[in-house]
């Protein structure tokens, strides 16, 4: 499973400044099929997809076109779901796609999904009548949690051990949809942290000035800025500026 929250990396992507993850694929593979699923709990995180080569280019751009709702199903619970394939069957394709980006686009907070009610999907599965009952509505957030497949199609195996993040250090989106940058694993960056000590605690007057401005801003409808106040504050030493954020969103929901 994939955490995407404020202690991942940001990024000023073409709808706005969104956390994100970055993946190299595996290599020496067959054609790869790539399913992502959001999951779906009081929020859900809406993922877009980048694909880069090896040189960062983009090669596609995959968002409403690849996901989709999904309900809840045996083992599976309500999701945003998609699958990604790699084509490596055609010469000089193997290397093409070389890089993946999930992240949620900030466009998409404003918005929500409707997903089934439970007791209509136990009707369903269980061929009775449906019960007159609105559908829970969900708000959209620039954190979730999603699950990663992926699945060697020559050999028919998952590659989950090999398909390691990566952390982007910088990647530069223009608004041609063209990228130059660097995503690399960096060892030294991620050991420098780890021994780094932990922020102090807020000062609560400095805690109560952040939340303010973070509700002032999702409120004005500046959800890149106050996604901006969010991780300045917990790199600050704050431990509520996320709650307050997703409250806040909810709250613009209604």
């Amino acid at each position: 499973m994939l955490v995407v929250d404020g202690k991942q990396p940001s990024f000023q992507f073409e709808e706005g400044m969104s956390y994100f993850a970055a993946y190299r694929l595996p290599v020496n593979t067959g054609n790869l099929a790539i399913g992502i699923a959001s999951q779906v709990s009081k929020t859900v995180m809406v993922p877009k997809v980048i694909m880069l080569d090896s040189q960062f280019k983009v090669t596609r751009v995959l968002g409403e076109s690849v996901f989709s709702y999904q309900p809840a199903h045996l083992l599976d619970n309500d999701r945003i779901e998609g699958r990604v394939f790699v084509d490596r069957s055609m010469p000089g394709n193997a290397d093409s796609e070389t890089y993946m980006i999930i992240y949620a686009p900030a466009d998409e907070l404003s918005t929500s999904t409707t997903i089934l009610h439970p007791s209509k999907a136990f009707a369903r599965a269980n061929g009775t009548v449906e019960p007159d009952i609105k559908d829970p509505v969900i708000p959209h957030s620039p954190w979730g949690l999603v699950q990663i497949k992926v699945k060697d199609m020559a050999k028919g195996s998952g590659l989950e051990a090999v398909f390691k993040p990566e952390y982007a250090d910088k990647v530069a989106m223009s608004q041609g949809q063209q990228a130059a940058g660097v995503v690399t694993t960096t060892a030294a960056a991620t050991a420098t942290k780890v021994a780094a000590k932990p922020a102090p605690a807020m000062l609560s007057e400095t805690e109560a000035f952040y939340q303010s401005q973070i509700e002032k801003a999702v409120n004005a409808g500046d959800i890149d800025k106050a996604m901006q106040l969010v991780s300045e504050a917990e790199r600050a030493g704050s431990s509520k500026a996320k709650a307050v954020f997703v409250d806040a969103v909810k709250r613009s929901q209604k």
